[in-house]
């Protein structure tokens, strides 16, 4: 598109030229001839350039030289598919036609579709557009398009950040005020214009807002200080384009007469009339009526009436539309006239025309300024809702920020607590291993009486603590984050046999009633959690029935299964309701008995239901019992597991047990354990030493018990160092005292069995039968 130049280049002279638009047309021309001779006459850069100089021409009010141009614009962007430079011509062509006296043809163009499919990107050309659209809707008298016209146009010159612009719009904008008889906004926005055109040497933006600035001076009664403004525009007459001189020295006519130099007035008059361009109509109502003034000073009575005559007469053919100021000092000047000739008829006549002229111009002077106290309001209001986004959005990130900064910090103490969680896991569960793994070697071993009660006291103090550590080690997992759930299809009579084994007996020994009531249902949820919510639930339920039962029951209901567990027990009052799912919170328990728990049961149930998305009620009365309800997807029968839970334990006797643990009282606690079930045991403190051992002696081991953190390696590597060596397939069982999901992940997918510490004696026996039995028929 761009042939022999780079695009950059053509797009960095074509702003260059936009920037000199109001400056001074030599300059414009100058900058289009430089984007003209860059480029070939066909290419598009010559285009572009034809399009600046029909603006060049429109600055000196050619409008027959810029048509030609806009014409030959038009068929070069069209053959270039160049959309935006066909958008912008319509801008040429409005002002040609607004020129001409057909503001609604204009303003017709520029509402015409734009042929590109962006929004016009150049700031510079959406100011051009929306001045010259202010310029049509105030010339066809839309007051308030216009006014909203014009105060679109000033902010887009000003986000040009090119002072010429911001000159121009005020300008403008300040000229319209004036013509609607708004002068005190129309003199501030007009002096603020010509000092900024001043300071950038814009001739053409100087000029205007200059003499805009000394007619609003005029028209507010201030002739001398209009008269000060005129003198600095003499000072540069050659900037006064030769097209309107003679509008210009009009003007200065009407200011020098009311600043009391009427022999200046005169001369101005005079020069207006040599410096006419024959193509411009000299005789407009505003040289009529300052002609007449000057007449009327000079006591020239007959000729001023004989103008405001031919004025008023003939106005319907004026080339420029009459402003309502205009035409009110015309009447006010053949007022005079006719008095001075004692014409009173037709001075009351006059009168009465310029009193309807006035009372039009208050009116209109008076909406304007509502006008611009409502647009002022309207940019006060964007502005204060803009400042307002900015400030939430600032108070937005800000937080964004600060809750960036709070989740980095809750993610590291997670962490931390992870890491704290892994420890004291490891750490307590190590010797309450050990001792329980003792107490159940011990009891078997000591004669009835006195010293074996001790023992099994000590058995159950252990429980009771295993059970502690446990709901402390759950519940601080689960308020971590790092218990996960194992979701799949399960039979609820499977879970309800588990119940029955586990609290059968104490219900029986507390004379209560457990009782189980299901269908063969099968649900979806994770086997083990959901067990231990079953658990908790009829443990609590059992604690606090004093007579009476327990019932657990599971029946459907469409597409849910309902899991319930009913007590005839003391109940809940409803005070204590919103709180029992709190950690520690207990019912009767001030004095903080242990025995009857820590009060992280139902706590534990809360966070597996949610963590499992089991729906969780509870309804009680106080003195009849309390039931707790889950609700649980129901799921089609399944085809059973084939790890189904063994009848029997194995019998040991004769094994071979190889125990690798780097804890000394672990390792003695679980050699101790198997010993007692008849198994020869070898044990040692890393996958080293057990192999050391085992070069020296004959035996060969049936299976092997590793701790999963050893001191310089993990079980499983442990364990594959042992099977390399042993060059067999060794059954083996992982035991570990951490809970960290990464950890019991990694034994998973090794795919071996493991247990979680603390284990009891019958645990460990439980899980070698199945390990010896997976092993069994692995090879058969």
């Amino acid at each position: 598109m761009f042939s022999s130049v780079a695009r950059s280049q053509i797009e960095a002279l074509d702003r260059a030229v936009w920037r000199t638009r109001f400056r001074d047309p030599l300059e414009l021309k100058q900058a289009a001839d430089a984007l003209a001779a860059s480029a070939p006459a066909d290419s598009l850069a010559a285009a572009l350039a034809s399009f600046h100089h029909a603006w060049h021409r429109l600055a000196l009010f050619d409008q027959t030289g810029a048509g030609e141009l806009h014409a030959q614009a038009l068929a070069a962007f069209e053959r270039h598919h160049y959309t935006p430079g066909i958008d912008r011509l319509r801008v040429v062509k409005a002002l040609i036609l607004l020129r001409a006296g057909d503001s609604g043809a204009a303003l017709a163009t520029l509402d015409e579709p734009t042929r590109s499919n962006e929004e016009e990107p150049l700031a510079e050309a959406r100011y051009v557009a929306l001045n010259i659209r202010a310029l049509c809707y105030g010339d066809l008298g839309d007051l308030d398009n216009a006014m909203r016209s014009f105060s679109a146009a000033l902010t887009a010159a000003r986000q040009t950040g090119i002072p010429v612009f911001a000159a121009n719009a005020l300008g403008n904008f300040g000229g319209f005020h004036a013509d609607i008889h708004n002068f005190e906004d129309a003199e501030q926005m007009c002096r603020e214009a010509f000092a900024l055109a001043d300071v950038a040497g814009a001739r053409a933006p100087w000029v205007t807002s200059g003499t805009n600035w000394m007619l609003s001076l005029f028209f507010l009664g201030r002739p001398a200080e209009a008269r000060d403004v005129a003198l600095q525009l003499l000072a540069r007459e050659a900037w006064l384009l030769p097209a309107k001189r003679s509008a210009y020295f009009t003007k200065f006519a009407a200011v020098f007469l009311h600043a009391g130099d009427l022999a200046e007035a005169a001369a101005f008059l005079d020069r207006a009339e040599v410096v006419a361009d024959p193509g411009v109509t000299l005789r407009t109502v505003e040289w009529y009526w300052v002609c007449a003034e000057v007449r009327n000073a000079q006591g020239r009575h007959a000729e001023a009436f004989e103008l405001c005559r031919q004025a008023i007469e003939s106005g319907s053919d004026f080339d420029q539309v009459s402003l309502p100021t205009d035409l009110m000092r015309l009447y006010n000047a053949a007022t005079q006239a006719a008095e001075a000739l004692g014409d009173f008829r037709s001075a009351l006549h006059f009168k009465k025309e310029a009193f309807a002229k006035y009372e039009l111009l208050v009116g209109q002077s008076a909406r304007a300024k509502r006008l611009a106290l409502q647009m002022e309001y309207e940019v006060q209001l964007a502005e204060w809702q803009r400042d307002e986004a900015l400030a939430e959005q600032h108070a937005a990130e800000e937080e964004r920020g600060r809750l960036a900064d709070l989740n980095r910090a809750l993610a590291a103490i997670n962490t931390d607590k992870s890491r704290f969680l892994a420890a004291a896991s490891h750490d307590l569960r190590q010797p309450v291993h050990a001792i329980g793994l003792f107490a159940d070697t011990l009891v078997e071993q000591v004669a009835a009486g006195q010293a074996r009660d001790m023992v099994t006291r000590i058995q159950q103090s252990m429980r009771t603590m295993n059970g502690m550590l446990s709901e402390l080690l759950d519940i601080s997992s689960l308020n971590a984050g790092i218990t996960h759930a194992a979701v799949t299809a399960m039979p609820v009579t499977d879970l309800l046999l588990h119940i029955d084994n586990e609290f059968g007996s104490v219900a029986r020994d507390r004379g209560l009633n457990l009782r189980l009531a299901a269908a063969d249902l099968w649900v979806q949820s994770d086997p083990a959690l959901l067990k231990r919510i079953l658990q908790n639930l009829v443990a609590n339920a059992l604690a606090y029935t004093k007579q009476g039962g327990v019932l657990v029951s599971a029946r459907g209901r469409g597409e849910m299964v309902l899991l319930e567990v009913w007590d005839t027990g003391i109940g809940i009052d409803a005070t204590h309701l919103p709180r029992i799912f709190d950690e520690f919170y207990q019912i009767g328990n001030t004095s903080r008995d242990r025995r009857k728990g820590m009060g992280l049961g139902l706590a534990i149930v809360r966070r597996l239901a949610d963590l499992l998305a089991h729906p969780l009620e509870v309804s009680s009365r106080p003195g009849k019992g309390t039931r707790f309800r889950l609700q649980l997807p129901r799921v089609a029968m399944a085809s059973l597991p084939e790890n189904r839970p063994i009848a029997s334990l194995a019998d040991l006797t004769g094994k071979v047990a190889l125990i690798i643990d780097d804890e000394p009282d672990v390792r003695d606690s679980m050699a101790a354990a198997f010993a007692a079930r008849g198994c020869s045991v070898i044990v040692a403190g890393s996958a080293a030493a057990a192999l050391a051992q085992l070069e020296d002696v004959t035996l060969r081991p049936d299976f092997a018990v590793i701790d999963y953190r050893l001191e310089s390696e993990t079980g499983l590597v442990a364990l594959s160092a042992l099977r390399a060596r042993l060059e067999t397939w060794l059954p083996a069982l992982i035991v570990t005292g951490d809970t960290l999901a990464t950890d019991l992940t990694q034994i998973d997918a090794a795919g071996e069995a493991w247990l979680i510490k603390p284990v009891s004696a019958d645990a460990l026996q439980l899980a070698v039968t199945r390990l010896l039995s997976a092993s069994s028929a692995a090879a058969s």
